[in-house]
């Protein structure tokens, strides 16, 4: 004897059978201008960015003789570097 389907399994099945036969909808995300992209929109030439680099890498380094930390030209250099990337979107 075969079993019946009651109203409450021939729900499930029904929905299972929706979710596999439903189309997937590929979304697509608009780009806007932010503030950041405007920033990388801003181009320096190497020169500039080097003397940028080493104007603000002076200033670490007068900043660490002052408060005695302890550090060096180089992590003065890399931190510079690092902070004018980040303003220039680089």
């Amino acid at each position: 004897m075969a079993k019946r389907k009651t109203a409450e399994t021939a729900s499930t099945e029904d929905v299972k059978k929706e979710a596999t036969t439903e189309t997937v909808k590929k979304t697509t995300t608009r780009k806007t201008t932010t503030k950041k992209a405007a920033a990388a929109a801003v181009t320096i030439s190497k020169e500039d960015f080097i003397a940028e680099v080493e104007k603000r890498s002076y200033a670490l380094f007068e900043e660490r003789q002052r408060s005695g930390k302890e550090g060096n030209s180089l992590t003065d250099w890399l931190e510079a570097e690092a902070e004018i990337k980040a303003k220039y979107g680089l």
